[in-house]
């Protein structure tokens, strides 16, 4: 696991906003595991993201390195 991983696992609280690469709010962390959270989208789904998937976290807001786009292909491919 590299920092930004642990960073991650450590400071990633219930509740935080979810944003996606393109600075969209796409919905808040519903639960934090060892090396993922479970996002509650704002359309209604859920779906794990790895640490490995977060570009920032940090107040409460948790910025993810990929495009909502990219998270709905996740979601239709039931990840």
């Amino acid at each position: 696991m590299d920092e930004l991983d642990e960073i991650a696992r450590i400071e990633i609280q219930e509740g935080w906003d979810v944003f996606d690469a393109d600075g969209e709010r796409i919905g808040e962390v519903a639960d934090v595991h060892d090396t993922s959270f479970t996002l509650k989208t704002t359309v209604g789904g859920a779906v794990d993201v790895d640490f490995t998937d977060v570009e920032s976290a940090d107040d409460g807001r948790v910025t993810l390195a990929m495009s909502g786009d990219e998270l709905s292909s996740e979601l239709g491919a039931g990840a």
